[in-house]
């Protein structure tokens, strides 16, 4: 059995006597990353950023939260409603923890308060980007 590569992430998998195409699939091997901002903005440049081994799931609010899909790392913003006095954001990352407690999360916010932050640890985010 000979495995080939081919660009374009298709696999196939050929049998070396006949060479007969056994089955192909298009596979996505990048790394899948969640990104929870109500600002549109914070998305789009944060997909922009992103190098091409990364592929990105942008949410705006926590109901909108994938539960069935797997993540390699999220970022969560804390401020997801203008306005709120709670940082819902908090809810979000101890949400994802419990789904999985191996995902590396990254809490960012505008509002760099030490309370904030020290919270956000506490809740399951392995850093803070203010």
């Amino acid at each position: 059995m000979q495995i080939q590569i081919a660009t374009e992430q298709e696999i196939e998998v050929a049998d070396s006597k006949n060479h007969s195409k056994i089955e192909s699939k298009n596979l996505d091997a990048r790394l899948p990353l969640l990104v929870v901002d109500d600002d549109d903005l914070v998305v789009q440049s944060i997909r922009m950023a992103l190098p091409d081994q990364w592929r990105m799931t942008g949410v705006n609010a926590r109901r909108d939260l994938p539960r069935e899909a797997i993540f390699s790392a999220a970022f969560v913003d804390m401020h997801l409603q203008k306005g709120a006095t709670h940082a819902e954001g908090l809810d979000v990352i101890a949400e994802l923890r419990a789904i999985d407690p191996h995902l590396e999360i990254v809490a960012i916010s505008g509002d760099l308060d030490r309370d904030l932050m020290e919270a956000c640890l506490r809740a399951g985010a392995g850093r803070f980007l203010a």
